[in-house]
């Protein structure tokens, strides 16, 4: 309760007392009351007396009333409602008095002052709950939470975040804002186990708390891994993982003579028996919980000592091999626990005989089969085992086999001797062939002096003849020759037979050649003849030309001519001396040539059109032609700054392309231009160009005529793309 009094009025005649309670009346709100009295000495008899009382800016009034004189009388009482605040507050509070019947007394007295109005009674914040907790990664964190509510007596202002290690001590590792609900911790490390718990806080202080679950981050690796040798391959297997107090087992493998790294198995206690293998043998091990698994540490190596593994034999030369031939078995010792072979041993069978060991002392590891087991037809069997610092002999090898057996015999009847001569055509080269296990097949090879191979036919195993003339290979005469047959037998076993021999015979007589250029077509016409032969000189059947071309190729203008016939080359080249072969073939085969130099000289240019390139169009005045050979190629930017420089790099094709161009100028010649004329329009685009340089293209070739005022002047343009060459064939 506080009083508050005011000033006495008219010196001494009233004054008014205020009287104020403040009551809490929830933990929000306030009850302010206040009772105004009027304390008189002179009184006011009639009703013109006023009181008004006002509370936080709030006012209650009341009048009608009078006092009498020495009184002490209540005029107002009244109650307000206050809010409480976050903190106590101070409000103002008044009570008036006066009368309005004098007027000394209109302006009254007035008691005020402050009272205090209390905070509002906090409670402690509502516990968040659902508090979980997840690793993210060896350094970092993830915690979760649900946030509790909120209320005007239970606020909350922050949230803390506490992280305990390894069931230590708890530490606020973060406060965070009223409305978070998660948290990322970077603070952790490898080898650990944590927990988390959040709670809130507030105006009424600390809430409860809400505690994760456990996490863990990866287990250290083994502080040491050993390995010892218990007895031959058999070892004990150690791992301290002490220092990872969290791993639930322990991940094993072993290494055997430096290989790839195998698994033993994951324990959870040490030390294990395990049998790693005979050599040199190291393990490894490292700490797992669920999928989290730590480094490898591995021990040092040690060496087991065991009977070797079967060694790798190999037969030299292996399948079918004829009767005494040089087998040599060889092989590789298999030692896993690294020691030298200090012997073997090599069994053989030869058939279904009994088998005979044979003991190889030392490091050796080949052995020669004797005479004796491949003096006939049969299958051997061998295998090989070897011993080192075991006491024991290791494991056979699984048996490798060879055949023996006779090759073919093979024999040349015709030519009957080496060195013969033959005189005639055809030659048939005969032979007989013999196999226990069949002829399977053969392959008869003709050589030069040389050595160098010109014909070749495979034949069935039934074959004993072949025939040697036009149809196969025609012999040259006074020329030397190997006959080289190869007979392969069942058995896979082959024998070759060779004969040498020389040709000698009487050709026909040198056929008779005569030539002529053709001006209009600049063609070269060829009429042939079998020459006169004395007696026992055979007589000619037929006649072949053939034109040779500047790179030594040979192109057929005429085959099986008789004397008397007429071949034309329509595609001679132009400006160059040209050989043509003439060819008398007697009925056995024998032959005899002619050649003659042709030379088809042309100041111009030769366009052929046609199947047979018969319909041609000599263009030479006032002539101008242009020509363009191209590469295709790939165009490359590398900006390496490498040894290119960044430089652009052509990687060229093998695609060579040619176009070209021609102009030419008639006068006076209206027949060449008609015939231009309706080649243009009617014949295919496609024909031959032979230049005056001796050059010669299958192009496409286009042509347009101009003219102009000038009487029977007409102009040419012809444009060529060269397109693949093939020779014009006589109808």
């Amino acid at each position: 309760m506080a009083t508050f009094y005011g000033p006495w009025v008219a010196t001494d005649d009233f004054r008014a007392v205020l009287d104020v309670s403040v009551s809490n009346t929830s933990a929000t709100q306030c009850t302010v009351s206040v009772t105004l009295k009027v304390q008189s000495i002179f009184g006011v008899v009639n009703t013109t007396g006023h009181a008004s009382a006002t509370v936080n800016g709030s006012t209650y009034s009341t009048d009608g009333f009078g006092w009498s004189t020495n009184q002490t009388k209540t005029v107002l009482t009244h109650s307000w409602t206050v809010a409480r605040g976050s903190s106590a507050k101070s409000i103002k509070v008044s009570g008036r008095v006066w009368a309005t019947g004098v007027s000394a007394y209109a302006t009254g007295s007035t008691a005020s002052g402050s009272v205090t109005i209390p905070s509002i009674d906090y409670d402690t914040p509502n516990a968040p709950s659902g508090c979980s907790a997840s690793r993210t990664s060896d350094t970092q964190a993830k915690v979760a939470w649900t946030n509790g509510g909120t209320s005007t007596t239970r606020p909350r202002s922050s949230t803390k975040v506490e992280r305990q290690t390894d069931g230590g001590s708890w530490v606020q590792v973060a406060s965070v804002g009223a409305s978070v609900k998660s948290y990322t911790d970077n603070g952790i490390s490898a080898n650990h186990r944590y927990r988390y718990r959040v709670r809130a806080y507030g105006s009424g202080g600390y809430s409860g708390y809400a505690t994760s679950g456990y996490i863990y981050t990866t287990p250290a690796a083994p502080k040491s891994v050993g390995v010892a040798v218990a007895t031959g391959t058999t070892c004990t297997v150690d791992v301290d993982g002490s220092n990872a107090p969290y791993a639930t087992e322990w991940e094993v493998q072993s290494q055997l003579n430096g290989g790839e790294w195998q698994a033993v198995g994951t324990y959870t206690t040490f030390p294990q028996t395990v049998d790693l293998g005979g050599g040199t043998v190291a393990v490894r091990a490292r700490a797992k919980r669920g999928s989290l698994a730590s480094a490898w540490k591995a021990s040092a190596t040690i060496t087991t000592i065991c009977p070797p593994l079967a060694p790798t034999v190999a037969l030299e030369p292996s399948g079918v091999v004829p009767t005494f031939a040089e087998v040599t078995v060889s092989w590789v010792p298999s030692h896993p626990d690294g020691s030298a072979q200090t012997q073997a041993q090599v069994e053989y069978a030869v058939g279904t005989g009994s088998p005979t060991t044979v003991d190889v002392g030392g490091p050796a590891t080949s052995y020669e089969l004797p005479d004796a087991a491949l003096s006939g037809p049969a299958t051997i069997s061998v295998r090989v085992r070897t011993h080192g610092a075991d006491e024991d002999w290791g494991a056979w090898s699984e048996p490798v086999t060879l055949n023996v057996a006779e090759p073919p015999l093979v024999a040349i009847t015709s030519p009957a001797t080496d060195s013969a001569t033959v005189t005639d055509l055809p030659l048939v080269v005969a032979w007989v062939a013999d196999d226990q296990t069949g002829v399977a097949s053969q392959e008869l090879a003709l050589l030069d002096a040389d050595g160098v191979t010109l014909h070749t036919a495979r034949l069935d195993g039934s074959a004993r003849s072949y025939t040697l003339d036009a149809s196969t290979y025609l012999l040259a005469n006074l020329s030397e020759y190997t006959l080289r047959l190869t007979v392969t037998g069942g058995s896979t076993l082959q024998t070759t037979a060779e004969r040498d021999f020389a040709t000698e015979w009487t050709p026909p007589a040198e056929p008779v050649v005569a030539h002529e250029v053709g001006e209009e077509d600049l063609s070269v016409e060829l009429t042939v003849s079998a020459g006169e032969g004395s007696d026992g000189v055979p007589p000619t059947v037929s006649l072949t030309v053939q034109r040779v071309n500047a790179d030594g190729s040979t192109w057929t203008v005429g085959d099986a001519l008789a004397g008397g016939e007429t071949v034309i080359d329509r595609l001679p080249p132009l400006n160059e001396v040209t050989d043509y072969v003439v060819t008398a073939h007697s009925e056995a085969g024998a032959t005899s040539e002619t050649r003659v130099s042709v030379a088809v000289l042309s100041t111009g240019w030769a366009y052929n059109f046609g199947v047979d390139a018969s319909r041609c169009v000599l263009l030479s005045d006032d002539q101008k032609w242009s020509a363009s050979p191209r590469r295709s190629y790939e165009l490359y930017d590398f900006a390496d700054g490498g040894e290119n420089g960044g430089l652009p790099v052509a990687y060229e094709a093998e695609v060579l392309s040619c176009s070209g161009s021609q102009s030419f100028s008639l006068l006076d010649e209206p027949d060449k231009a008609r015939e231009l004329w309706e080649i243009a329009r009617g014949m295919s685009v496609v024909g031959w160009v032979r230049s005056p340089f001796g050059t010669r293209q299958r192009a496409a070739i286009e042509i347009d005529l101009s003219g102009d005022l000038t009487p029977g002047l007409v102009s040419v343009s012809v444009s060529t793309t060269e397109v693949a060459f093939e020779e014009a064939r006589v109808g």
